[in-house]
């Protein structure tokens, strides 16, 4: 994929935070083997012009003009928004009302919510860096939560090697107190820090650049008191000095207004200092119960906070949990998995006439912006409810999804990525359980050796396998196969299609085990099999109409066949065998007690087609 990632025109200048992250993202997007580029003002190239996607940095003023350009010229973007305030969702959501009407009033009038607002809705995926970024986001900014994707801010692992005998050797010390980060910034919070530090006996660092503030004054004039602190003016980020800091450091302290989460903080970490930090702006995603958390608008809380971390004993839990969840590789890879062609899909959702909220949650304006939403004024069950979507799509790749199913969210690209072989004409998702089985019959369900699992991922699948759970299918094998049939209602419907399109495409279904989906609803047995009796008494009728060559596939010879075959049937479908089978399904455990659950599935389909029979004599 030809990626460009973007931000505000002045963030190579700062070396802040969003620097490290953009580089760091380029970095291992292209060991993933993406094609990314940064963007440049200046340049119109092809790498530029011809990208499958934007990854904008920021959601503000700064990156507004951008992200309007490439919306108005349909060219797909994420969003990282780095957004956060202290205020509250409500606030938020006021201030972005008043927006709008003000726009209206007096255009020209902007609100910086209003420009976050703006972006985030243009962008075919949102990707906050904390959990507090995400609720600010969905509750305040009123950002649909499907479209949001946390992906967290990480580290790099050079950080986990640093030579601490470097700045010891520069510097002439070791153990001290660590801060790294913009000297006079108000959200950083330093001033608090250094008074903290006054009346602590012990060596302290301070690494940054400093602002040619007020504040940045006054850091400077109250760090001349301190005869155990002082400050380096700016280490590069990429210099083994600023490593070997981290690594020689005891403590390292950040207290600003919020973080989310403090690069730095996660750097420090990784090397095994104690992190003393603020606990707002999503810091406890990161840090959990391995930090001390202050509060940035107390002095005292701070110094309270440094000295605690002082006196721990040394700990490594931080260091292994930052290492395994927040190196940069793995953040690439997250942010990787993110389905990017969200903008070139569309979203179809048909409402079979429900009974419960569904209606008034889907008729939300979050829902109605990014789904087409179809009702039904009366129930009509699974096959229309198909056919109403497929009527409605317009996309060259049809993906079926049942309601009870949840999806990771590479779902829709590893789909279209597998059907960029043009072998296949339908592909199968690996359906498992969204929690731990509760029942031996949904044990049976979802054992390894039934169903496409048998077959695996190499060899075409018979009919029988392709259910229409999470699966996909080629329009031109969807318009040669027709419309479901609306006479079938539950159990029978997908065999039938599947037979369909089997007959025109029998060497091109495929399951794909590494597209793996989550099933939250699953019936209890007794409602199965009398769910398999209703198939057997009224849709097994109407397939058998259709296609009378599957009598034996389905068994129903042992009914309908010759004298032998049915006097077999009845030897293996009577009232006794049923008992028996029935009290062995109940004493034995999984898996031995499979063969007797398939059996009175079995069993339950040839009944119902016996009494249909008997019912049309």
């Amino acid at each position: 994929m030809r990626i460009v990632l973007a931000s505000y025109h002045t963030v190579n200048v700062k070396h802040g935070g969003p620097r490290t992250q953009i580089l760091q993202t380029k970095k291992h997007l292209e060991a993933l083997g993406h094609d990314v580029a940064l963007h440049e003002a200046w340049d119109d190239s092809p790498t530029h012009s011809e990208a499958d996607l934007y990854h904008l940095f920021a959601a503000n003023f700064a990156v507004y003009d951008l992200a309007r350009h490439l919306k108005s010229v349909g060219q797909p973007f994420v969003t990282s928004p780095i957004f956060f305030t202290r205020r509250s969702p409500a606030v938020i959501r006021w201030t972005l009302r008043a927006d709008r009407i003000a726009r209206k009033i007096a255009p020209g009038l902007w609100s910086d919510y209003g420009f976050t607002r703006d972006i985030c809705r243009w962008s075919a995926a949102v990707l906050p860096n904390t959990s507090s970024e995400l609720n600010l986001l969905a509750q305040g900014v009123m950002i649909p939560r499907e479209n949001l994707h946390f992906i967290p801010n990480g580290v790099e692992e050079r950080f986990l090697y640093g030579d601490p005998s470097l700045f010891e050797q520069e510097y002439g010390v070791t153990d001290f107190i660590l801060n790294v980060g913009h000297i006079g910034v108000e959200r950083k919070n330093t001033l608090a820090l250094i008074e903290a530090l006054a009346s602590i006996d012990h060596p302290a660092v301070v690494i940054g650049k400093v602002s040619d503030t007020p504040e940045g004054t006054q850091c400077l004039d109250e760090a001349k008191k301190n005869r155990n602190l002082f400050i380096i003016e700016g280490i590069d980020h990429d210099s083994e000095l600023l490593a070997s800091a981290y690594a020689a450091a005891k403590v390292f302290a950040l207290p600003a207004r919020y973080e989310t989460p403090g690069i730095a903080a996660l750097e420090a970490g990784l090397a095994g200092a104690q992190i003393v930090i603020t606990p707002y702006g999503g810091t406890k995603d990161y840090f959990e119960d391995m930090a001390h958390y202050v509060d940035p608008y107390s002095v005292e809380e701070i110094r309270t906070g440094i000295e605690q971390a002082l006196n721990a004993p040394k700990d490594n839990r931080l260091k292994m949990h930052i290492e395994r969840n927040f190196l940069w590789k793995q953040v690439a890879k997250m942010t990787s998995d993110v389905d990017y062609p969200e903008a070139e899909r569309e979203i179809i959702v048909v409402n079979d006439a429900s009974t419960d909220s569904t209606s008034s949650m889907i008729d939300r304006e979050s829902w109605a912006d990014s789904c087409k939403i179809i009702h039904h004024e009366t129930n009509r069950g699974r096959s229309a409810t198909r056919n109403s979507g497929l009527r409605a799509a317009q996309g060259e790749l049809l993906i079926f999804l049942d309601c009870d199913i949840e999806v990771p969210p590479d779902f829709v690209s590893k789909h279209v990525e597998r059907h960029n072989d043009g072998n296949i004409a339908g592909l199968l998702s690996d359906l498992r359980p969204a929690s731990p089985p509760a029942e031996k019959y949904h044990s049976y369900l979802f054992n390894g050796r039934r169903g496409a699992k048998l077959i695996g991922g190499e060899r075409p699948l018979p009919y029988r396998y392709f259910i229409l759970t999470a699966t996909s299918i080629k329009r031109s094998a969807v318009e040669k196969t027709g419309e479901f049939k609306e006479e079938l209602s539950g159990y029978g419907i997908d065999l039938h299609y599947a037979y369909r399109l089997w007959k025109s495409f029998p060497q091109n279904l495929f399951f794909a085990p590494e597209i793996a989906v989550r099933q939250h609803k699953l019936k209890p047995y007794p409602e199965a099999l009398a769910d398999f009796g209703d198939y057997g008494a009224r849709n097994l009728p109407i397939i058998l109409n259709d296609y009378p060559e599957l009598d034996k596939e389905l068994g129903v010879d042992y009914v309908s066949g010759g004298v032998f075959k049915k006097l077999l049937g009845w030897l293996l479908f009577n009232p006794i065998a049923r008992a028996t089978v029935a009290l062995l399904n109940a004493l034995l455990p999984s898996p031995l007690c499979n063969p007797f659950i398939r059996y009175r599935m079995v069993n339950a389909l040839i009944t119902g087609y016996r009494a249909s029979l008997n019912n049309s004599a």
